[in-house]
């Protein structure tokens, strides 16, 4: 319903003590919801990994942050666009999306960007893929892939 331009609106989501809102998305069919941490790990989700909430709820758990670090960022995205993260360091990195798998919403997800002691991935921006940029190949170790035990997907090429 409209309202007025001084009126406040309405509650979207009820937080926790130490919750916050890090970002929002509107859904879109086709897409995947990119979800990448502090820390470099990220991972795609399918849409109907989140169920529809009431206005004012408590929401759902996205991210496990106290096991694998705070949330930079969130977005909607297509496997044939790519990404490009920035640390907070001033390192950038561009890479394909089709390169991040597919896991659940609680998983924790691949590296995508090393991070120095002390430093943080700051944002990323999704850029339709351009086939004559470079873009930064993943290598998934083992050591990356851990907590990964519900994963939903591989992606090819």
């Amino acid at each position: 319903r409209v309202i007025g331009r001084t009126a406040r609106g309405v509650k979207a989501i009820s937080l926790r003590d130490g919750d916050e809102v890090t970002g929002m998305c509107i859904l879109e069919e086709g897409k995947k919801v990119l979800t990448i941490s502090e820390t470099g790990f990220g991972r795609r989700s399918e849409i109907d990994n989140y169920r529809i909430q009431s206005r004012g709820g408590k929401g759902l758990t996205n991210y496990k942050t106290e096991l694998y670090g705070d949330v930079a960022a969130v977005s909607m995205i297509d496997d044939d666009e790519d990404i490009i993260i920035i640390s907070s360091d001033g390192i950038i990195i561009r890479i394909k999306a089709s390169d991040i798998s597919t896991f659940s919403r609680t998983s924790k997800g691949v590296r995508v960007m090393k991070v120095s002691e002390g430093e943080k991935v700051s944002a990323f921006s999704i850029t339709a893929h351009d086939a004559e940029e470079k873009t930064d190949e993943l290598e998934i170790s083992e050591e990356d892939a851990e907590g990964n035990e519900t994963e939903v997907s591989e992606t090819e090429e």
